[in-house]
């Protein structure tokens, strides 16, 4: 005759075993070693405000933010096989990344946690994992080959690269480059000097006054709403991809539309566009005739050659 306490494990036995296969199966194996698979590493450094950091990590995932503190905390999250974490330098310069020497392509990355002084300079290079930077106020450059990028804050300069990846950037900077392969590019901030290229992502832009912009687009198409300062010029170039342009209601400026194949399309101003057929359509918006001594005036210049063209007028002015 079987015991009670026997009955009762055989009991839960039966009950486990649908969730995960018979008890000691591959499902509850894998709950009892994860914990022990990932290794938690951190290092400390004191820094100078202004450090110049350099960081890799080709794997994983990296996240940086910017803090109070003159001192940079680094922690790192490792599964087996995904290598080790190096950290060092000076008080002016530190280099922080992932070493895994001979590590397999399908080899688990790391995920990698910075915290850094917000005046830091900081440089990341990643390749396959999201990249996320957030409060840093010196200048800031990213690269990935795959991997996403988002960018918050207030960087003194910013430079973000991806060739697959996203770049999604809700921050303001003076002078601000974005590029990608395909990749779609999502803008909401501002810049003094803005320049954003890809070949086939969309580019989608929510920006304050420009001073300085170029924005070039092979087939993908090209979306900004926003306001160019007086004196100011944005340019916006794609080969086959539409391109809507979004102004301020009290905008003034002198536009130069041009398309080969496309359609021309202008809802800011009562004068109907004509088709171009490569031939420039010039008209000045916010009163007066273009000409050369309207100096206060932006330039805005719009051309492709299979895509259309459209022009809005937005609420309110700059």
């Amino acid at each position: 005759m079987r015991s009670r306490p026997m009955v009762l494990a055989l009991a839960l036995t039966c009950a486990l075993a649908p969730l995960g296969g018979p008890l000691g199966g591959p499902l509850a194996a894998q709950q009892r070693t994860a914990p022990r698979d990932v290794r938690r590493v951190e290092r400390r450094l004191a820094v100078a405000p202004d450090v110049a950091l350099r960081i890799f990590n080709l794997a994983g995932t990296t996240r940086v933010t910017g803090w109070e503190r003159d001192s940079v905390v680094v922690t790192a999250a490792l599964p087996r096989g995904a290598g080790e974490l190096v950290a060092g330098g000076t008080r002016s310069a530190v280099k922080i990344g992932i070493d895994a020497p001979g590590a397999p392509l399908d080899a688990p990355g790391a995920a990698l946690e910075v915290r850094v002084p917000r005046g830091a300079l900081v440089w990341i290079k990643g390749a396959a994992g999201a990249v996320d930077v957030e409060d840093v106020t010196g200048a800031l450059d990213v690269y990935t080959v795959s991997g996403d990028v988002t960018v918050r804050g207030a960087p003194a300069q910013l430079g973000a690269e991806s060739m697959s990846g996203d770049l999604v950037v809700e921050a303001t900077a003076p002078s601000m480059r974005l590029k990608t392969a395909g990749g779609a590019i999502t803008l909401t901030g501002g810049a003094e000097s803005l320049t954003i290229a890809t070949v086939s992502g969309p580019v989608r832009v929510r920006t304050g006054p420009l001073l300085r912009g170029e924005i070039q687009s092979v087939s993908g198409a090209v979306d900004v709403d926003g306001a160019v300062r007086a004196g100011g010029e944005l340019a916006l170039l794609t080969h086959a991809a539409p391109i809507t342009l979004t102004l301020p209601g009290s905008t003034r400026a002198e536009l130069e539309l041009r398309t080969f194949d496309g359609l021309l399309i202008n809802r800011f101003s009562p004068e109907p566009a004509r088709v171009s057929r490569g031939k420039p359509y010039r008209f000045a918006i916010g009163g007066g005739a273009p000409g050369p001594g309207a100096d206060d005036r932006a330039r805005i210049t719009v051309r492709t050659l299979k895509g259309d063209i459209a022009i809005y007028r937005g609420p309110g002015g700059s």
